[in-house]
């Protein structure tokens, strides 16, 4: 991980978590599932619009309605079946990883769609995404 003071030193835009959420389209909810709902809730909850997209890796959240997103938006998951560190190795290679992806919430009627596209932007078309619901990923993990 390359440390705050740095990225800030190279003018890399660093943004608070409310900050960051208002200027995305499609926002990745990638924390503990925790904490992930005190930060939904209080972050990023209040910015949300129409056609807005929120990316899960783990379907924990939403399977168990500890987050329950507006009507209004797409929820989809592009979950690796790996970690953090393991996926952007497998990237950088080229070679690629298995994920999950999902929809939880179709408000655009494309959130399958998106959920794909995610995966192969992320690289895990490479080695292959599966389709499975939110709960089946919860509970396979």
């Amino acid at each position: 991980m390359i440390p705050l003071r740095q990225l800030l030193k190279t003018g890399f835009p660093v943004f608070t978590i409310e900050e960051a959420a208002d200027q995305a389209d499609i926002i990745f909810l990638l924390l503990p599932d925790e904490v992930a709902p005190q930060v939904f809730k209080e972050s990023i909850a209040p910015g949300l619009k129409q056609g807005h997209i929120i990316n899960f890796a783990s379907a924990y959240n939403i399977t168990f309605h500890k987050i329950v997103p507006p009507q209004f938006v797409d929820v989809v998951m592009a979950a690796p079946r790996m970690i953090g560190k393991g996926v952007r190795e497998l990237y950088l290679s080229g070679e690629g990883f298995p994920a999950f992806v999902g929809v939880a919430q179709d408000a655009s009627g494309l959130a399958l769609a998106y959920g794909k596209a995610l995966c192969k932007a992320i690289g895990s078309t490479k080695k292959g995404a599966i389709e499975v619901q939110f709960q089946d990923e919860t509970f396979l993990d």
